[in-house]
């Protein structure tokens, strides 16, 4: 990941997805794509290539199919115990993603 990064040393702003919660990566069954996003949003905001950078997190996500995993009984604690008891709605769940980026973020301002 590191080697795309002195080709965007002029860009302005990032849009950032993010990943699904409760699948694993193929490589590490260990690490969800959630856990894996939020990895790499620290090693954007902390990048010196990003310096002058507008840092804009936008949440895309598929809020339909959010919903359906969590109305199945998927549980987002199970992923993010820092969610703890919270309920299991996609508001919530999304409040929580959305505090957890934006918390990587400023570490490095």
């Amino acid at each position: 990941r590191n080697a795309w990064m002195p080709f965007l040393e002029d860009l302005n702003a990032i849009i950032f997805p993010v990943a699904s919660f409760d699948e694993h990566l193929e490589e590490d069954d260990n690490l969800n794509y959630l856990q894996d996003s939020m990895i790499l949003w620290s090693s954007i905001c902390s990048s010196r290539f990003f310096l002058r950078a507008s840092l804009i997190l936008i949440l895309l996500c598929q809020c339909d199919i959010l919903e359906t995993k969590l109305d199945s009984g998927v549980r987002f604690r199970n992923y993010v115990t820092s969610y703890g008891d919270r309920l299991n709605r996609s508001i919530e769940v999304l409040q929580c993603i959305s505090f957890l980026s934006s918390s990587l973020q400023f570490e490095f301002w």
